[in-house]
């Protein structure tokens, strides 16, 4: 588990959530994964424990599941589900974190 402190608000990377973290992330990615016609909470987990994916948690408010996705100008990170609460306290942190880090790996 990596994590980042920044503006008041703290981001987690966490590499291989656990089956009880999932129960927690479950309602707040529910929503987003709601809208597609084919992700399931099983889907994306398993997406995230076969490293195709990445879940963020975000001041245990919000969760954040990303995707490298391929583009003709290089890889490009995707956000793919997210959900929570109070999204104006912890969106902006939340970008510019995911942004630090997805850049200094080489996605755009």
């Amino acid at each position: 588990m990596v994590g980042w402190s920044l503006m008041d608000h703290v981001v987690t990377l966490i590499p291989a959530p656990t089956p009880a973290l999932w129960k927690e992330v479950e309602p707040l990615l529910a929503p987003s994964i709601a809208r597609t016609d084919s992700d399931t909470i099983e889907s994306v987990c398993e997406a995230v424990l076969q490293g195709h994916a990445h879940l963020w948690l975000i001041d245990g408010k919000a969760a954040l599941v990303t995707r490298l996705i391929g583009t003709k100008d290089g890889p490009a990170l995707e956000y793919w589900h997210l959900g929570g609460t109070d999204a104006r306290e912890w969106f902006g942190a939340m970008v510019e974190t995911i942004d630090i880090t997805t850049t200094k790996r080489g996605a755009a």
